[in-house]
């Protein structure tokens, strides 16, 4: 009798374990479905990276450099995976500037006395911090359409950050509708077609 609740028991983990592991390669694969659908769309390069992994989308949409990617960030049981699409600035931003999220550790900066530059527009330095080394050149680079397209480009964004050098979306866990992609990617290259204007 104990045998049989014992088998029982252990048929029960085991079909538990392949159910668990039928539905991970489920959602990976339209996980890399997606990554591909959108790489298609956009006229952009599909990578297969491995059997469980979404692979990487990479190429160029209006001649911006555009990288898609899954990644994990935290240490141990503070680890995440979250979604990444990279628009590269090419040539870089003329001058020496940084846009982040707006969050906890820069609100406590701003009791201490840190202040970040300010463009009296509500709804962008709601979102965003913006330093930089030539306040008059930030002002002039965050022109009304480029915080308009940076203030798009955050609804769907968990965080986002700039440099000189690229402009770094980032939403945690897998971004699984092709179409979400493709609207972060055209908001995206459409923001930092608005930073290069001047």
């Amino acid at each position: 009798m104990l045998a049989e609740h014992i088998w029982v028991a252990m048929s029960g983990v085991v079909a538990a374990i392949v159910l668990a592991a039928l539905l991970m390669v489920r959602l990976s694969l339209k996980h890399r479905r997606a990554f591909r659908t959108a790489a298609e769309e956009l006229g952009l390069q599909w990578r297969q990276k491995g059997f469980l992994q979404p692979g990487r989308v990479k190429g160029e949409v209006d001649g911006v450099p555009i990288a898609i990617r899954t990644t994990t960030q935290g240490i141990g049981s503070f680890e995440r995976l979250v979604t990444v699409v990279e628009a590269g600035i090419e040539p870089q931003l003329p001058i020496d500037v940084r846009l982040g999220r707006e969050n906890v550790l820069s609100n406590l900066a701003h009791g201490f006395g840190v202040h970040d530059l300010e463009f009296g527009d509500a709804r962008f330095d709601k979102l965003y911090r913006v330093t930089g080394s030539d306040a008059d050149a930030v002002a002039r680079l965050f022109d009304e359409e480029a915080r308009l397209a940076l203030v798009v480009l955050a609804r769907d964004a968990d965080d986002l950050h700039l440099d000189r050098r690229k402009l770094r979306w980032e939403q945690a866990g897998r971004v699984l509708d092709p179409k979400a992609l493709e609207r972060v990617v055209k908001a995206a290259v459409f923001s930092v077609k608005a930073l290069q204007r001047e």
